[in-house]
C-alpha cells in the first residue's frame, strides 16, 4: 500500500504550542548556497497498537509518521552535511508484522499489542556540503525515546541539543541530539543508524536566478505606479512589552529598518504614516525614483508587534497586514517565531480574517510576489504551505536553520537594500548574490524556491 505522506505536518499542529526558542547546534561552516536533493531509504518502525489482529493504515502510517520527526533533530546536527527535512516525502508500506502482545496491559477487552512496519522513504531536505550519501539517526520505538532518557539522576542533558527542554516530551523529536556520544541512548538498540542515498535534482530558480523587477510594480487606484514591500516583525517575547519602548529583539530590528530607511544618506525615505497602540506599531515610507524611464513609488509598510496565532484578539492589525501584502503586497517579510506552522496555518488565517476557510485563493494571483519567511527552519515549517498553493508566480526565500534574532533583522535589510539597489538603476538582482550575502551574515543555510 503507498502513502503520498503529508501528515506530519499536521501532527506537529496537533502535539505543539509554543517554541520560545530556538534549537542551537554547532555553528557549522555552511556553504554559500545550500541544495534541494532527494534523499531515499528503507527502514522499519515498532509500534504499539490496542486491539487483536493487525493494526489499520492509519495507525501504521502514524507511527511511520512519528518516526520521520526525529529526521529533524539528526540532520540538523548531521556533520559535515548539516541538513533540514522538508517533509516533502512520499512513503509506501512494505510490510506489517505482530512483534509481541502484551497481557499486562489491556484496556477492557482490548490487549495492548506491538508491531513492526518496513517501508520505503523518499523525501526532499536542504543540505550544504553535498555528497552521495549521508546517515540518518531514527528512533526503533519512537513512542518510549524520550522516556529512555529518564536516569536515577534526571533526564540525561547530554540526549538533547538545548538542555532547558529537557520536560518537554512532545518536543524531543526536534531537540534529541542522537550524535552525542555520552547520551544514554545507544545505537543498535535505542536508535538505528540509516544511510541514505541522495540524489540530486535540477533546482527550481534554474533560468529565473533574478528577481523580477517589472513583476513587483502595483498599479493604483489613481493610475501612479508603485512597489509595496511589507516588513512585519513580530513580537517574540511578550514580557518585553510591544510599545514604543518594548525591549523585544523584534522591536529592535524594527528600529533599525526604520532609521536604515530614514536615515540612510543612500535612502531618505520619507515617512508617510505612523500609527500605534499597546499592541503595535506601524509606520509607512515612501520614497519616489525613476525606474527605467518612468516615475515610481516605492513604498514601505513596516510593523512591530503582537502576531501570534494563539492570541488572535491582540493580533489583528498583524494579520490584516498579513492578508492585504498576500493579496496585494510586492513583497511580504515576516520576521518572528515560527510557531512549528501555525502562525500561517489555513485555519488560523481564515479565523484571523473573518472568512468560513482559506482555501489555495489565499495565494492564487497573477501578481508576481516575493516572500521572505526569517524564523527558525521556515523552510520546514513554511516552504510546502506556500508553494503548494497554486500560486505559480512567487520567489520564496526561507531559512534552513535557526534564524537569530541578532542578524535577522541585518537579513532583511540586505534583501530590501538588494532590491532597492535594483529598483535605482534598473538592474534585475541575481538571487545568487542575494543569497550568498544572507548566508555570509548569519550561517542560516537560507535557500530560495521559485516558482514561475
Amino acid at each position: 500500500m503507498g502513502h503520498s505522506s503529508k501528515l506530519l505536518l499536521n501532527i506537529f499542529i496537533l502535539l505543539l504550542s509554543h517554541l520560545v526558542s530556538a534549537v542551537e547546534f554547532e555553528a557549522p561552516s555552511l556553504s554559500l548556497n545550500p541544495e534541494e536533493v532527494e534523499i531515499s531509504f528503507s527502514h522499519f518502525v515498532e509500534f504499539t497498537f490496542y486491539g487483536s489482529g493487525n493494526p489499520n493504515d492509519d495507525e501504521v502510517q502514524t507511527a511511520i509518521d512519528q518516526q520521520l520527526m526525529y529526521l529533524f533533530g539528526s540532520l540538523a546536527g548531521n556533520r559535515p552535511h548539516p541538513s533540514v527535512p522538508r517533509h516533502k516525502q512520499t512513503v509506501t508500506v512494505k510490510s506489517v508484522s505482530i512483534k509481541s502482545i502484551s497481557n499486562s496491559v489491556s484496556t477492557q477487552d482490548e490487549s495492548f499489542s506491538m508491531a513492526t512496519a518496513h517501508y520505503d522513504y523518499s523525501g526532499l531536505i536542504r543540505m550544504v556540503h553535498s555528497a552521495s550519501e549521508i546517515d540518518v539517526h531514527l528512533p526503533t520505538y519512537p513512542e518510549g525515546i524520550y522516556d529512555k532518557t529518564l536516569t536515577e539522576q534526571g533526564f540525561d542533558e547530554n540526549c538533547f541539543s538545548e538542555k532547558e527542554y529537557v520536560y518537554y516530551d512532545q518536543w524531543f523529536w526536534y531537540f534529541w541530539n542522537p550524535h552525542n556520544s555520552a547520551c544514554i541512548l545507544k545505537e543498535g538498540s535505542d536508535f538505528e543508524k540509516v544511510t541514505a542515498k541522495v540524489r540530486k535534482i535540477a533546482p527550481s530558480s534554474i533560468g529565473v536566478d533574478r528577481a523580477n523587477l517589472n513583476g513587483l510594480i502595483r498599479r493604483q487606484p489613481d493610475q501612479t505606479e508603485s512597489v509595496e514591500i511589507y516588513a512585519l516583525f513580530s513580537l517574540t517575547d511578550s514580557a518585553k512589552g510591544s510599545g514604543e519602548f518594548s525591549t523585544d529583539d523584534s522591536n529592535e530590528n524594527f528600529r533599525k529598518l526604520n532609521n536604515y530607511l530614514w536615515l540612510h544618506p543612500s535612502n531618505r525615505f520619507e515617512l508617510e504614516m505612523s500609527e500605534s497602540d499597546l499592541n503595535y506599531q506601524y509606520k509607512i515610507f515612501k520614497k519616489k525614483i525613476e525606474f527605467r524611464g518612468r516615475p515610481l513609488t516605492i513604498r514601505i509598510h513596516s510593523f512591530f508587534g503582537w502576531g501570534s496565532p494563539y492570541v488572535l484578539e491582540t493580533s489583528t492589525k498583524f494579520y490584516g497586514l498579513v492578508q492585504e501584502a498576500l493579496s496585494k503586497g510586492s513583497l511580504f517579510i515576516y520576521s518572528g517565531h515560527s510557531e512549528f506552522g501555525k502562525t500561517f496555518d489555513n485555519d488560523i488565517l481564515a479565523k484571523a480574517f473573518g472568512l468560513p476557510y482559506i482555501g489555495d485563493n489565499l495565494f492564487h494571483s497573477d501578481l508576481y510576489q516575493i516572500y521572505y519567511l526569517v524564523s527558525c527552519n521556515s523552510y520546514t515549517h513554511y516552504l510546502n504551505q506556500f508553494a503548494d498553493s497554486k500560486k505559480r508566480n512567487v520567489d520564496i526565500i526561507t531559512t534552513g536553520i535557526e534564524s537569530k534574532a541578532s542578524t535577522s533583522g541585518s537579513n532583511v535589510q540586505i534583501l530590501i537594500q538588494s532590491l532597492l539597489s535594483g529598483l535605482t538603476s534598473g538592474v534585475d538582482p541575481s538571487w545568487q548574490n542575494v543569497i550568498k550575502e544572507i548566508n555570509t551574515n548569519s550561517d542560516s543555510m537560507t535557500g530560495i524556491h521559485t516558482q514561475r
